[in-house]
């Protein structure tokens, strides 16, 4: 979800949340971590106004990144995998 913006099947060009702001989040901690998130999802709603809030709870209360690491860069690893989305030209 913080790769693709919550659009699963879009083809993804460039991550929705850059790598950056991703290390940020998971290195914070505590409220911290809460205003890490806050801050990525304003900017995932700017981009994508539907964000699936049951992945962003698991953000908060888990403090363990690696899933959210690890569903990240999983999704990154799938554009490559991606068919270019057919154009009427």
């Amino acid at each position: 979800m913080l790769a693709d913006g919550g659009a699963e099947t879009a083809r993804l060009d460039k991550p929705a949340l850059s790598e950056q702001r991703l290390a940020r989040l998971l290195a914070a901690r505590g409220p911290a971590r809460l205003d890490a998130i806050e801050r990525a999802i304003h900017a995932l709603a700017r981009q994508q106004p539907c964000i699936r809030a049951p992945s962003l709870a698991w953000a908060v209360l888990r403090e363990d990144g690696r899933d959210i690491a690890r569903d990240y860069y999983a999704r990154l690893d799938r554009r490559s995998e991606q068919k270019p989305e057919d154009t009427d030209d």
